[in-house]
């Protein structure tokens, strides 16, 4: 009678659990990234709303200086936006790449649980032929036995010692 068959081990454990710790990395860096863009965006709003607030405040009874003041404020304002807009798109793009990179690693990794489960199911199909010729041989054994017969042919005259 053969020996049961080993339980399930799968040799390249140590290359999924890698993948698996890339593809985390990929996703806290893309979740990273999309917090740092929001604030960005929210940075950019904020400027947005000064620069109208600053554009629709009144200057009917503002001085010479004043007036100054304000103008040089919206030129600031304006230089403001126009550096964070090219900060949010700067974000945007590593944003993207982030997400390409967690897409690839997911990839990576799935490909490996694929094939980990592949192995499973096939390691798990001969188990089973296994336990089924085994217990046909058992019962085969037993039924030869219970009929007073040998177990095979040709086995006339040998004891059989327990």
């Amino acid at each position: 009678m053969r020996k049961p068959l080993k339980k399930f081990s799968f040799r390249l454990e140590p290359l999924l659990k890698y993948r698996s710790d890339r593809e985390e990395r990929a996703v806290m860096n893309q979740a990273r990234t999309q917090k740092e863009y929001q604030d960005r965006l929210d940075v950019l709003e904020n400027i947005n709303i000064k620069l109208k607030n600053a554009w629709e405040a009144g200057l009917e009874r503002a001085t010479a200086d004043e007036c100054l003041a304000r103008s040089l404020y919206i030129d600031y304002l304006a230089a403001s936006r126009d550096r964070q807009e090219k900060a949010v798109e700067s974000t945007l793009g590593e944003l993207e790449e982030r997400r390409r990179a967690v897409v690839e690693a997911r990839k990576d990794k799935l490909v490996l649980e694929k094939l980990k489960e592949k192995l499973y199911l096939k390691n798990m199909d001969e188990h089973n032929r296994w336990e089924i010729k085994t217990i046909d041989d058992q019962c085969t054994a037993i039924n030869h036995r219970s009929r007073g017969g040998d177990l095979w042919p040709g086995s006339e005259g040998i004891t059989h010692e327990n």
